[in-house]
């Protein structure tokens, strides 16, 4: 987990050092990125009205703001366009409704590299036409476009079309703590951890390493999430 200088020049402090991580437990995680449709089906059964799926912060976040849904913008609403416009809090909420949850970060990067620890989903070179980056598309595409780029276990658009919600706090410092086993991710935090870039997002932010961060009620185009489900 994390970048090694020599192997990739584009990394950040925050992804340094690169450092043996073991996830102790199987998890099935989404093949693809949450879907306008998927969504949709959490908005319609009352998913903004119903407290028990919203952590307190985020309940009174929706609360205070009177939010009903996620954010449209035209362009980011086709069926199998991945859902934006979310913020944390709306990520959570939709997971506990699916009796799912956010990946942490070591998982997710674990989806995205392989044990190889790989650059990119697909090898260690950049490939313009293995995701849907750079702003070249000017928007998302239908989940699953880019099957050049899927990871070695088949996810799709671990990188490029929308950056992703993890469940981690985010610590700029946290990979120096060298946790190897299940690491949680800092205790506590104003933001929470993003991956994989989005349809905007440079080579640099579509590595699998990159470390992105954002406020919890942060939400905008570029923004949706895939979810983990336990073994069982």
């Amino acid at each position: 987990m994390g970048t090694d200088p020599q192997v990739d020049k584009l990394g950040d402090l925050d992804e340094v050092p690169a450092h043996p991580v073991c996830l102790t437990h199987g998890f099935w995680i989404d093949q693809t990125e949450v879907t306008n449709t998927n969504f949709e089906k959490f908005v319609t059964d009352g998913g903004y009205s119903k407290k028990q799926y919203w952590d307190p912060a985020g309940w009174a976040y929706l609360q205070t703001n009177h939010f009903t849904g996620p954010v449209d913008y035209p362009g980011f609403d086709g069926p199998d366009q991945p859902q934006v416009g979310v913020t944390f809090y709306s990520a959570q909420a939709y997971a506990r409704w699916r009796g799912g949850r956010l990946p942490t970060e070591a998982e997710w990067e674990y989806v995205a590299r392989g044990p190889k620890s790989l650059v990119y989903p697909w090898d260690n070179t950049y490939n313009a036409g293995f995701a849907n980056a750079d702003g070249i598309l000017g928007h998302t595409a239908p989940v699953g476009s880019y099957p050049k780029g899927d990871s070695w276990v088949g996810a799709h658009d671990m990188v490029g079309n929308v950056a992703e919600w993890t469940g981690d706090y985010y610590d700029g410092s946290y990979f120096t703590q060298l946790v190897k086993n299940d690491p949680p991710g800092a205790p506590r935090g104003d933001a929470r951890v993003i991956k994989g870039g989005s349809w905007a997002s440079t080579m640099k932010q579509t590595r699998a390493a990159f470390r992105g961060d954002f406020a919890p009620d942060y939400r905008d185009n570029q923004l949706g999430f895939r979810l983990v489900m336990p073994d069982s």
